[in-house]
């Protein structure tokens, strides 16, 4: 069985119990350095680093065809724009069980005391987010990356067909979000800066 395990949006404060107890059990664990790195401590099996997601299947499929229990690790929730999804495409969905984290998402809206209701999730993360979709939304939360950061986004609005109604909309910004230098901002689009941002995630207020 292939666990997909959730480990949350970055500090280990915020991994669940049961993502605990799964990592002291299982005998092959899967996930960046960085994330074996930060969760040393919980990993009893054999840390593998991962490569290309192809060299992953294949490694997945030879565990399986020896009925060996593997743990993925993923960071957030593996079923947001995770790598839950990518197994579940190309894997056999019976040989897998997903166990949820604590998204970035979940995460910075919680520390901000915005209600999720009505959000529209989606990702700029190695794609280019459909900026002229996104802007009918009242409320879009994104995860991001170098390429399309917040700046990138808060431009791509402004400089769109409904860029003069969207003038007013407020762009909440996430950086290195649970870690202590975690920091959180919210500025008009306009007002967006053009810098580096840190592991970060952004809501688009449209307060038309």
């Amino acid at each position: 069985m292939i666990h997909v395990i959730g480990i949350g949006p970055g500090q280990t404060d915020y991994l669940v119990n049961h993502a605990i107890d799964l990592l002291a059990h299982l005998p092959h664990v899967y996930g960046s350095q960085r994330q074996l790195d930060s969760l040393k401590v919980y990993i009893k099996g054999k840390p593998h680093t991962l490569g290309k997601l192809g060299e992953l299947l294949s490694q997945l499929k030879a565990h399986l065809a020896k009925e060996e229990d593997v743990a993925v690790l993923a960071s957030g929730d593996p079923m947001l724009y995770g790598i839950g999804n990518y197994l579940y495409r190309n894997l056999p969905q019976q040989a897998i069980r997903i166990h949820p984290g604590i998204s970035s998402l979940q995460y910075i809206f919680s520390r901000t005391g915005m209600a999720m209701n009505d959000v529209y999730l989606t990702s700029s993360h190695g794609r280019e987010p459909n900026i002229e979709w996104i802007s009918q939304f009242p409320k879009v939360a994104m995860v991001t990356d170098d390429k399309w950061g917040p700046y990138q986004i808060a431009q791509a609005l402004l400089k769109g067909s409904e860029g003069e109604e969207l003038a007013g909309c407020q762009m909440v910004i996430g950086e290195n979000l649970s870690y202590d230098n975690e920091r959180i901002e919210k500025r008009p689009l306009s007002q967006v800066e053009d810098r580096d941002y840190a592991m970060n995630v952004v809501v688009i207020l449209n307060e038309r």
